[in-house]
């Protein structure tokens, strides 16, 4: 789901929990919002650069992705493990378990709608998965990564930045 129907998805039970939850609704829509921090730090890694613009379009390009190229990838602030790891920290501060609802409602969005069986891009709920799965399908994501790299230079050979 794109970072703009997060926001849009997520500014409903923001504003629904200001007058029960104060400050904490703030951080419910932060921690729905700031998960996906994780798809900037796996774009540094794998292209040794920031580019605001060549992650979305890296992100968006993934799902135009045709068989029989599949990539499955890893969204550590969206695995299972961290926000366990999170709802233990807020055992410890109390404003944290806004961060958690925030990420477990943001996550549910993304369940939902990267639901479909057919698809070519597919993202593990653990890193355990991860390990286990990652052996099948790593030519497959540098494939993709290749082609999706080519797809986004610009006329003078570079990623977009």
């Amino acid at each position: 789901m794109s970072l703009k129907n997060h926001i849009k998805y997520s500014i409903i039970p923001f504003l629904a929990l200001i007058p029960f939850a104060g400050i904490g609704a703030l951080y419910f829509f932060l921690g729905s919002i700031l998960i996906d921090l994780d798809h900037c730090i796996d774009y540094v890694i794998k292209f040794r650069r920031f580019s605001a613009r060549g992650m979305f379009a890296f992100y968006e390009g993934l799902s135009s992705v045709k068989e029989p190229m599949r990539y499955l990838g890893l969204s550590l602030f969206h695995t299972l493990e961290f926000i366990i790891f999170v709802l233990i920290l807020s055992l410890f501060f109390l404003w944290l378990s806004f961060v958690w609802l925030g990420m477990v409602f943001h996550w549910i969005l993304d369940v939902v709608s990267l639901y479909n069986p057919n698809a070519n891009c597919r993202r593990v709920f653990t890193v355990v998965e991860y390990m286990i799965q990652i052996k099948h399908y790593k030519n497959s994501n540098r494939e993709v990564e290749a082609l999706l790299t080519k797809q986004h230079l610009d006329s003078e050979g570079r990623l977009y930045t």
